[in-house]
């Protein structure tokens, strides 16, 4: 969890206190579950002005599991892991890779995407948001949390192999510039650069890692 996830749990908590009478001496923990119990079973529905909450009606361009507005939970969807690369193929490389939306949905499902920036670097997004070189290619290894960023790859039991230039070719018949090999479930997506193939990434469920 990062620190921006960690400060809006918190502030959410503090809502929470601040709305119930009472509540000022529970633990974070007893609030969390407290609010787990009072999640709404409906999801936000797409409407032609976006997504629309149903507790309160207030509508945002991007889909949530969490009314801003009302401070209503609401159901979490759940999304296919083939129709999400499939949802997020095709783009153009550049910065950010992925929009708000996309990188929510990945970690509110558990996935993670894995992908090639410039010549040496492999990225993490999703439930795991990381980095870790791979110049020319080779082994990448991590855990449900970070990568490994040193030789000391004791606690890190699963990897992924980064190919660089390998011969693979896309459905045109060019070659991928970034490939990767893996024992981790997973589907696939192409980015491109000035409309050639730059990178097949990968889409995997944090729940099959070791």
């Amino acid at each position: 969890m990062t620190e921006n996830e960690q400060f809006k749990i918190q502030l959410e908590v503090e809502r929470i206190r601040e709305k119930y009478s009472g509540f000022s001496d529970l633990s974070q923990y007893e609030i969390i579950m407290f609010a787990l119990s009072k999640i709404d079973e409906r999801e936000a529905t797409l409407t032609d002005g976006g997504w629309k909450c149903p507790a309160c009606g207030v509508k945002r361009k991007e889909r949530f599991s969490h009314c801003v507005a009302c401070g209503q939970a609401l159901r979490r969807a759940k999304v296919d892991i083939k129709e999400f690369a499939k949802s997020i193929s095709g783009k153009e490389y550049g910065f950010s890779q992925f929009n708000k939306g996309e990188k929510q949905t990945a970690r509110e499902n558990g996935f993670v995407i894995v992908y090639g920036c410039s010549d040496d670097l492999m990225e993490f997004r999703g439930a795991i948001y990381d980095e870790g070189g791979c110049y020319g290619g080779g082994k990448v290894y991590f855990n449900r949390d970070e990568v490994c960023q040193s030789n000391e790859r004791e606690n890190y039991p699963n990897w992924i192999k980064a190919i660089w230039c390998g011969g693979e070719a896309d459905e045109s018949g060019q070659e991928i510039t970034w490939t990767y090999e893996t024992e981790i479930p997973h589907e696939t997506f192409m980015i491109y650069e000035n409309g050639e193939p730059f990178c097949r990434g990968i889409v995997f469920s944090i729940e099959d890692l070791k």
